[in-house]
């Protein structure tokens, strides 16, 4: 063999070794991505099917036949978290229990019976949602790892959920 193909040979080896290590890299990444995706993906469902089955009451809401009522929300609607400025708009309330038909009533008035009373109005900024709920026991979370009460809200459009 003469030197000329010897030093062609060693330049083809020394300029394939990084391309076959950078393509065992890139394999390599791929496949621990994959794995970690995978144990994403396990870790969520683990989750979720805790979170469903944290024996919470669930509330009855009405139907497309029964819709919420909307006010219209004047200038002075002020959202602070408080409903101080909802007083105009509170002659309607609808009222959610557990295990129960949601029932539409005038005014606010705590009722251990239905511990969940919303309003809606609606501006130019958009849809407002006043809720009030009433517990014996109110526990208040610092964090979102410490106990607590919590509202979770799932909408619906037509039948499927948003």
């Amino acid at each position: 063999m003469k030197l000329r193909s010897q030093l062609l040979l060693v330049t083809v080896l020394v300029a394939a070794l990084p391309l076959l290590g950078l393509q065992f890299v890139r394999q390599v990444e791929q496949m621990l991505r994959s794995g970690q995706e995978q144990a994403l993906i396990d870790s969520a469902a683990a989750l979720r099917s805790v979170l469903r089955s944290d024996g919470l009451p669930q509330l009855s809401v009405p139907l497309a036949d029964d819709p919420l009522y909307v006010h219209r929300a004047g200038p002075g609607l002020f959202l602070d978290g408080y409903g101080d400025d909802w007083g105009p708009w509170l002659d309607r309330v609808e009222r959610l229990a557990p295990g129960r038909q949601a029932q539409a009533d005038a005014g606010v008035s705590p009722d251990p019976e239905w511990p969940l009373q919303l309003a809606l109005a609606e501006s130019a900024a958009g849809l407002h949602l006043w809720l009030q709920a009433w517990d014996q026991q109110t526990l208040f979370a610092l964090s979102p790892q410490q106990p607590g009460e919590r509202l979770q809200l799932l909408l619906q459009r037509q039948g499927q959920g948003i």
